[in-house]
């Protein structure tokens, strides 16, 4: 039976309607259309991580949107109503369609917000909001799309305990790029002090989940200085040469260590809050159903609206696709 936190089939679905919801053409933040033709250049990209509201608002914040619309998606109802997504008998979630421009932003910076502000491990709830219509999703455009949300997904399961400042997968650092191995980048805001801690933190972090001690490299340009400590060993030196060549180098350094050990890594971090295998579903765009108008961009008219939206504290070990070609 269909209901709250079990899909409906297609005979089960309500019949819903031809005729499509009336929305306004003109983004209440941006001003940009909200309605296709979307200027050349521009791609989706569609999202579900709970209620809407929130999530809208966090994606048109991100740098490189162009204008974002929430709607429903994934389900049989054609031209659904919210109070007919509330029963549970469209088949439908509630998704955020994010329009981008991959000249400023990348799919994969998109699918690190996805995963770091929602708790993908939920099944047909998002927190306090229970049913189908909450469920994680994403909505793929290509081969492209769905190959790099597979392979988010299987990065995020295996998300390793991160170090601050260099290791946590903040805005623009991830540590972990797909096929390299663990990197950490220190920016060069940051004083020579902190920036020698927080290697010598990644140094210590990496050898403790490694049994094949390597290396740390610190590297700027095609400049290379070799540690060889092993884990046991203070980190003064360490320190010492790290801050000297940050002292010298007017951009960053990086810090890498090849990720071919064969050691026990370490309890992976979804896992160790407890919390259960992802159950996001990853399957090819079909139809967008825009929500209703009061519901587009619902936080920027109701600043003091519900926001249900939180995520795991586990950092996304992904680097968008700028980060992996500098």
């Amino acid at each position: 039976m269909p209901g709250k936190t079990a899909l409906p089939s297609r005979e089960e679905a309500l019949p819903g309607r031809a005729q499509r919801l009336t929305v306004s053409a003109k983004h209440a933040v941006s001003g940009n259309a909200m309605l296709p033709p979307f200027p050349e250049g521009m791609q989706m990209a569609i999202f579900g991580m709970g209620c809407f509201w929130g999530a809208e608002r966090m994606f048109w914040k991100l740098p490189g949107v162009f204008s974002t619309q929430v709607g429903y998606a994934g389900g049989f109802t054609p031209n659904p109503t919210y109070k007919e997504i509330c029963t549970g008998l469209t088949g439908h979630a509630e998704v955020v369609r994010v329009v981008y421009d991959p000249q400023k932003t990348s799919y994969e910076a998109l699918l690190k917000a996805f995963w770091e502000n929602h708790d993908p491990t939920q099944g047909m709830r998002q927190e306090e909001d229970v049913g189908t219509q909450y469920r994680s999703v994403i909505h793929t455009f290509g081969a492209q799309q769905r190959d790099s949300a597979l392979k988010s997904k299987a990065m995020y399961q295996q998300a390793e305990p991160s170090w601050s400042g260099i290791a946590g997968c903040i805005d623009h650092l991830p540590w972990v790029c797909p096929g390299s191995g663990a990197v950490a980048v220190v920016p060069k805001e940051a004083s020579f002090a902190r920036a020698a801690l927080d290697l010598a933190l990644f140094h210590l972090h990496w050898n403790e989940n490694s049994t094949q001690r390597s290396a740390v490299r610190l590297s700027r340009d095609s400049r290379v200085a070799s540690s060889s400590a092993a884990v046991g060993t203070a980190a003064p030196g360490f320190l010492a040469v790290v801050s000297l060549l940050w002292f010298l180098s007017p951009d960053h350094i990086t810090a890498s260590a090849p990720r071919s050990h064969t050691g026990p890594v370490g309890k992976r971090e979804l896992a160790k809050r407890q919390l259960g295998p992802i159950t996001t579903e990853i399957q090819a765009a079909g139809e967008f159903y825009h929500a209703e108008d009061y519901h587009q961009q619902y936080l920027h008219k109701t600043p003091k609206g519900y926001c249900g939206q939180k995520g795991t504290g586990v950092a996304c070990p992904i680097c968008p696709a700028a980060e992996q070609e500098s």
